[in-house]
């Protein structure tokens, strides 16, 4: 009887674990785009903890696709590192990504996360050879 009180508390954990795990719906490098006010390249300058779990990442801009910026982007997100169950994305200082941001393009200030498609530059190929053919944003009706 002992082994299966156990099994079930077992179960029941990684079930709970499980159902709090962050499931983002793939879609293309247009889609992202399309969603995003702001898609560039950038090189994280600096990090700073916001909250329990949110990460404010400073970044230089490399290379931008959509949106305006200034010389300077802060990019909020939740810490994966902090809060793996959740969609945020775990940036490194120095780190070079593609961030595919929504937010307000007059303060320069924007969120993100993996389910919006930000990804690090290493993982970014495909995307980038979309991004640089180029294509026409869709407007919604």
């Amino acid at each position: 009887m002992k082994k299966i009180v156990t099994f079930i508390l077992i179960l029941q954990t990684i079930s709970a674990g499980l159902s709090f795990a962050c499931s983002c719906t793939p879609k293309s490098v247009q889609e992202y785009f399309t969603q995003a006010d702001i898609v560039f390249t950038g090189e994280v300058l600096e990090l700073s903890k916001e909250g329990e779990y949110g990460l404010k990442a400073t970044l230089k801009p490399l290379k931008l696709y959509k949106g305006m910026y200034n010389k300077i982007l802060t990019v909020m997100t939740i810490d994966r590192t902090k809060a793996p169950g959740l969609c945020g994305y775990s940036f490194a200082k120095n780190e070079k990504v593609l961030v595919y941001g929504n937010g307000n393009v007059n303060t320069d200030a924007f969120s993100t996360d993996i389910c919006r498609g930000t990804k690090s530059l290493s993982d970014a190929q495909e995307d980038l050879k979309e991004l640089e053919k180029g294509f026409e944003v869709l407007k919604d009706k």
